[in-house]
């Protein structure tokens, strides 16, 4: 969306995203973690059996905001940048594959 709202390179396009999205990544992300915290460390009665299932949260949501924070803005650099490179490899003479098969070429 920034890269069709005048972003000249998906680079920038990402920094800007990365800088107006941040905060509230961050923010939800930490008070996830935050709730399920006592769950995790076991507080209260009967609690122990719910360690793992914490433990597994909270492991799940700090490695979902580190793929949200910084490999999926790579990656999108990554694959914008070689759309941007690679040509087109479909030919714009060439017949569609319907009129191929309903009209083979003799030679």
């Amino acid at each position: 969306q920034r890269r069709e709202a005048g972003a000249p390179t998906a680079l920038q396009a990402v920094h800007e995203a990365a800088s107006a999205r941040l905060r509230p990544i961050l923010m939800t992300t930490l008070s996830m973690v935050l709730g399920i915290l006592p769950i995790a460390l076991a507080l209260g009665a009967g609690a122990e059996s719910r360690v793992s299932m914490g433990i597994a949260v909270i492991g799940g949501l700090l490695s979902g905001g580190a793929l949200t924070l910084y490999v999926i803005p790579a990656m999108y650099v990554l694959f914008s940048s070689r759309r941007a490179v690679e040509p087109a490899t479909k030919p714009t003479s060439s017949p569609s594959l319907v009129e191929h098969l309903h009209y083979p070429n003799p030679g």
